[in-house]
C-alpha cells in the first residue's frame, strides 16, 4: 500500500486539558520571550527600567507572522503594520486593521507610565523585510517553546 500521510500542521486546537490559544495569549508569550540583547544599544538603558521599551518593531512584526503561523482566526489577518512617532521623537510599532482596532503587544511601555502609545501619528507602513528579521526570528524560536511547555 502507497498511501501518504500529509505533513503535521500546527492548529490552534486545544490538546486535552489545554484552552485554546488566543490572541492575548500569543501577546503574552511574546512579551516573555523578549530580552535586552534583542535591543539597539540606543534602547538597553530606557529598558532596564521598562522591559518592554524598545522591543516594539521586532514585537509586532513577531505578532504579524504567528498569527499566520498559528492560523488564529481569519479576522487577525486583516491587521497591518503602523508605525507612529512619540512626544520623544522615538518611533512606535503595532499592528492595526482598517477600522482602527489596535494589537500592540509592547502598549505597556507607555501605559505604565501613564501614557498614550503614540496611535494618532500612526501610518501603515511595510516592515523593513518580507521574511522575518533576526530578532523576529529569535522570538518566534522561543514561543512555540513556550507554548508547549508545561508551565504555560
Amino acid at each position: 500500500m502507497n498511501s501518504k500521510k500529509s505533513p503535521a500542521k500546527k492548529t490552534t486546537k486545544p490538546a486535552r486539558g489545554r484552552k485554546r490559544l488566543t490572541i492575548a495569549a500569543v501577546i503574552k508569550l511574546i512579551q516573555k520571550s523578549l530580552t535586552p540583547d534583542l535591543l539597539k544599544r540606543r534602547f538597553r538603558e530606557g529598558n532596564a527600567i521598562n522591559p518592554l521599551f524598545g522591543h516594539c518593531y521586532h514585537s509586532a512584526e513577531t505578532l504579524f507572522h504567528l498569527i499566520r503561523e498559528f492560523r488564529l482566526p481569519e479576522k487577525f489577518l486583516a491587521y497591518r503594520p503602523c508605525r507612529g512617532v512619540d512626544g520623544n521623537n522615538i518611533p512606535h510599532w503595532w499592528l492595526q486593521n482598517d477600522r482602527g482596532e489596535i494589537l500592540d503587544p509592547t502598549a505597556g511601555q507607555y501605559t505604565s507610565k501613564g501614557l498614550n502609545p503614540p496611535y494618532g501619528s500612526g501610518r501603515f507602513r511595510s516592515f523593513l523585510t518580507k521574511e522575518p528579521s533576526k530578532n523576529t526570528k529569535t522570538i518566534i524560536k522561543c514561543v512555540p517553546f513556550s507554548i508547549n511547555s508545561p508551565s504555560t
